[in-house]
């Protein structure tokens, strides 16, 4: 096979000639041999050192000045405890301080509950007054505290229709077990007599508008004081009234008899 232009040759390299001979002496700067001793080795190092240093130029600083970290102390724990105390007392101080310090709320108003006795007696006295014979003003008569089981009292003075002084009392009461006691204890302190007109005492009473129908007891006499009274009860109403002469004259048992026949 004929090679062409492109391939290299294959045969054997020619000697070379004396010009491409070669040995260590025939060089005109020579490598210096290795160093051996390590103290020679460093110091031509620092030699080489020392002379780039020099070519570098005096604004290189070869120099590094190291300032050490100095760590802060540690705090004592004794004084670490302490400050821990003293924290948690400042707190305490301060919060007793907003509680009995801080202004409490004002209390909140209260509206009483209206005493339901005062309510009902005053019912039961304007409910007496309006059963009260015809005639009387409102300043003629005052209420009177009365022992249970009277609902309410009022004593009045001279009626307007008797010239004479008189004094009446009536109660109110709420069954007619209650109003037939009270009278009866009303006759047990009276000197009974017969009431004008023949008409029996203690005894029922009617009205003319209604003569069938019992209105009530009727009782005349005098009281303990020996003064004219007539009393009586009013079953519809529930009300006793006695009403007595200021003196044991005037006005007599007649006047206060015609006096009752024309307001009972």
């Amino acid at each position: 096979m004929t090679p062409t232009s492109d391939d290299a040759p294959t045969g054997p390299l020619p000697e070379l000639s004396q010009f491409f001979t070669w040995s260590a002496a025939d060089d005109p700067h020579p490598y210096p041999p290795p160093a051996t001793d390590l103290g020679v080795s460093a110091a031509a190092h620092g030699t080489s050192v020392s002379a780039q240093d020099s070519h570098l130029g005096a604004s290189f600083d070869h120099t590094i000045a190291i300032t050490p970290n100095r760590r802060q102390p540690r705090m004592q724990r004794p004084l670490v405890i302490l400050w821990s105390i003293f924290a948690v007392v400042a707190t305490i101080a301060v919060v007793l301080w907003v509680i009995l310090l801080w202004p409490s709320p004002a209390p909140p108003q209260t509206t009483s509950a209206p005493d339901t006795a005062t309510d009902t007696t005053t019912v039961a006295v304007e409910l007496l007054r309006r059963n009260l014979p015809p005639g009387y003003r409102p300043s003629d008569c005052t209420p009177t505290v009365e022992p249970a089981p009277t609902l309410a009292g009022l004593r009045c003075g001279p009626h307007p229709a008797i010239a004479e002084a008189t004094t009446a009392h009536y109660t109110l009461y709420d069954a007619t077990t209650d109003l037939d006691a009270a009278f009866a204890e009303v006759t047990s302190s009276t000197t009974a007599k017969v009431c004008p007109g023949g008409y029996q005492s203690p005894g029922a009473w009617r009205r003319n508008a209604s003569p069938e129908r019992v209105a009530g007891t009727l009782l005349c006499g005098t009281n303990p004081a020996g003064q004219p009274m007539v009393a009586w009860t009013t079953a519809s109403t529930l009300v006793l009234a006695t009403i007595h002469a200021d003196t044991p004259q005037t006005p007599t048992l007649e006047q206060l008899y015609t006096w009752w026949s024309s307001h009972s």
